[in-house]
């Protein structure tokens, strides 16, 4: 019977090794957060597995104090037991370390996204103030004073704590605040789309142009013109878990950290630009990038972070479908499929319905209605042209969504 039991234990205590080397190889990483949630995952087996061999353990000295065992066998299990009570101990130590360093983390970015959200209401409350003055001197110039009409009062007011989502870093900063929202400029008479302006209640800002080829019922097919947008590259598993570390490095760059220091104005859409892979878990190409605006395209400052850079985007055309909400990873693979389905049979015959695709985003976070995301599949006749000097092409081989389902199924 006793070892049966110790059998068992050290069937127990294999487990628990493995559990430990785990847990250690987390000691010298920096964890994002699916990290973290594995590791409170170990934590939990770890528990379940201790209380299993303190069992088995005391069962065994149980045994041997009946069976009348000697006393250096006694010690001998005594010692056994303590050791692995110290690997515990020191495992369960590490795990506490590393998730007070990610909460640490965590409370950091939450402050920085607070800071920055709160400094641009701060400058666009200024500018409109400024705005509001000019206004009132023109009319008082004129001798047409017009009565100054105060904005409605919101039934139900709500704090920038309450606006601002912070555990979501999406593909936009905080740079508006409003319902008020205007679509963008109707095309003129040639379809064109210039300089296209995002009116809000409280500002415009620049959106990249494009010009309007054909208009379908549920979809559009538009001509972007060879324009620089500055981007930045990742593989992951996901968009949502890629999205947060690339805008970061986007926005820092418009923030100043390029080689003339000089802050670049935010532009719509955020473009990610998805290369569905072959790896491990189906991990996929991720390419971030934002529009330079049209005063910094011929003169445009070059970032100083060795993965950040800007890429010489030629003419393209893309079909795409607009649709509105908050976009996560299944939403947007959703929609992907719902633009193939409703393309008119000669449009299904110029895209690759798994292949490369690009989701665009032109919203912050926090902005909880009237939002604008959209979906752009490329014909294939595109995908030879190149995204920027270094690479000069696509050189990814799309793999079928179905495919990684199917994988990550298994693998669950």
């Amino acid at each position: 019977m006793v070892q049966q039991l110790k059998a068992s234990r050290s069937g127990t205590k294999g487990h628990m090794t493995r559990s430990i080397g785990l847990i250690n190889g987390y000691a010298n990483k920096v964890m994002n957060q699916q990290e973290a949630n594995s590791l409170e995952v170990l934590e939990g087996k770890l528990k379940g597995l201790y209380e299993t061999y303190v069992i088995a353990s005391r069962d065994i000295l149980e045994k041997l104090r009946a069976s009348k065992a000697t006393q250096e066998e006694l010690d001998e299990e005594q010692t056994i037991t303590l050791q692995t009570q110290d690997e515990i101990l020191g495992a369960r130590a590490i795990i506490k370390q590393k998730k007070q360093e990610w909460l640490d983390d965590e409370r950091d970015r939450r402050l920085l996204t607070l800071f920055q959200a709160t400094n641009q209401a701060s400058n666009l409350a200024a500018n409109q103030a400024t705005k509001l003055r000019e206004d009132l001197a023109e009319d008082v110039e004129v001798g047409n004073p017009e009565p100054i009409q105060e904005p409605e009062e919101d039934p139900n007011p709500t704090t920038p704590e309450q606006k601002i989502d912070l555990a979501v870093v999406d593909a936009t900063p905080a740079t508006e605040e409003t319902d008020d929202v205007v679509e963008d400029v109707e095309p003129d008479a040639t379809g064109s789309v210039n300089g296209p302006t995002r009116r809000t209640s409280l500002y415009i800002f620049y959106t990249a142009p494009y010009t309007v080829l054909r208009k379908e019922k549920e979809y559009e097919e538009r001509l972007y013109p060879a324009q620089k947008w500055v981007k930045t590259q990742t593989e992951s598993i996901s968009k949502d878990s890629a999205s947060s570390a690339m805008f970061w490095k986007l926005f820092n760059y418009i923030s100043g950290q390029n080689d003339k220091k000089t802050k670049v104005p935010m532009t719509a859409p955020v473009s990610v630009f998805i290369e569905p892979g072959s790896g491990p878990n189906c991990e996929s190409t991720f390419t971030m990038a934002f529009n330079v605006p049209a005063a910094f395209q011929d003169d445009t400052p070059q970032p100083t972070e060795s993965d950040v850079t800007i890429e010489e985007r030629p003419e393209f055309k893309v079909l795409a479908r607009t649709y509105g909400g908050f976009s996560n990873d299944r939403v947007t693979q959703q929609e992907r499929q719902n633009l193939f389905d409703s393309l008119a049979e000669e449009d299904k015959q110029l895209v690759n319905q798994t292949g490369p695709y690009y989701y665009a985003g032109y919203d912050p976070p926090f902005k909880l209605f009237y939002r604008r995301n959209e979906v752009w599949m490329i014909p294939q006749s595109e995908l030879n042209l190149p995204l920027d000097a270094e690479s000069q092409q696509h050189t990814t081989v799309a793999k079928p969504i179905s495919s990684c389902d199917e994988k990550n199924e298994s693998d669950n």
